[in-house]
């Protein structure tokens, strides 16, 4: 399991102020991702929810943000992928609880009427589960920065918070049970995955490991499917097991890569060429990327 964090709290407005704009009761979202960063990295990345939100690009002054802004910063500036699952792609409520007993924790969208604290959509941050079977937990670690520290709730309190998340601005559509919108941080490695990657770590943070090179600059690359598939996502690039596999892209989701190595050459493939994350826990084939050489 990964390190707790250190709770963060949004409020008032003017806990972020950005261009003079007061800011800290709409930025939930930034606030849940800069708590998941500091558990993902162990607190080497400690970034205040403001300084997330400072950092989406384009700047976005106008209430909240969604998934996709934060997860954005989260890999490009912290190093710290992100499996956005939204829309088409968001995910069942037993493969969270999977990800979850993986130690995966995650930022998760839903609305406040289920906390009796307003009818406002709102993101919190989820560190992990206990008890209960294996796909119902009774409790989640709760990391709500609209309250003033973490604890326990029941997991079904959890599941209605997501269920009621508003899906258009009237709230005449909701999620609903079964899904959620979410988003998941890696795993985090046990000593004997750190010691096979033989990693070498650079003054910035990159991690260069299984022989990869380092990229001139991070590149922004999108993830680029076959036609109703999902691109797949593995731990090493030297071996196709399934054991390897960490994640999957959806056509168009961001993966930034720092470095470039050859490994195995999947069936039918041209090339060896892989992509590997900043700290080399993630990496995607060649042939499951789009706009590679930095113009994602």
């Amino acid at each position: 399991m990964a390190m707790r964090p250190a709770f963060q709290h949004q409020g008032p407005d003017t806990n972020c102020v950005i261009e003079g704009i007061a800011l800290g009761w709409c930025s939930c979202t930034a606030y849940a991702m800069a708590m998941l960063i500091d558990a993902a990295t162990e607190g080497r990345h400690r970034p205040k929810g403001c300084a997330v939100r400072r950092l989406v690009k384009p700047r976005d002054l106008d209430k909240g943000l969604n998934l996709s802004q934060v997860s954005a910063v989260a890999q490009g500036a912290f190093g710290v992928p992100i499996a956005v699952r939204t829309g088409p792609n968001a995910i069942s409520v037993d493969s969270a609880v999977k990800q979850a007993r993986r130690g995966r924790g995650f930022v998760l969208q839903g609305n406040n009427v289920a906390w009796n604290k307003g009818t406002g959509d709102h993101a919190v941050y989820i560190h992990e589960v206990r008890g209960g079977t294996d796909l119902a937990p009774a409790e989640a670690l709760l990391y709500d920065p609209q309250r003033s520290h973490e604890r326990w709730i029941p997991w079904p309190r959890a599941l209605a918070f997501a269920a009621a998340l508003r899906l258009n601005p009237s709230g005449t559509r909701v999620l609903g049970p079964g899904r959620l919108y979410a988003g998941f941080a890696p795993a985090p490695m046990t000593p004997a995955e750190h010691a096979a990657r033989g990693a070498t770590v650079i003054d910035d943070g990159v991690e260069l490991a299984f022989g990869a090179s380092r990229l001139p600059h991070p590149d922004r690359t999108r993830g680029n499917p076959p036609r109703g598939r999902l691109v797949i996502v593995r731990s090493t690039p030297l071996s196709l097991a399934g054991s390897n596999i960490v994640e999957h892209l959806s056509d168009g989701e961001l993966f930034v890569a720092y470095q470039r190595t050859q490994g195995v050459k999947p069936p039918g493939a041209a090339s060896a060429t892989w992509f590997g994350n900043k700290d080399a826990t993630w990496w995607v084939h060649v042939s499951g990327l789009r706009r590679i050489g930095g113009a994602g």
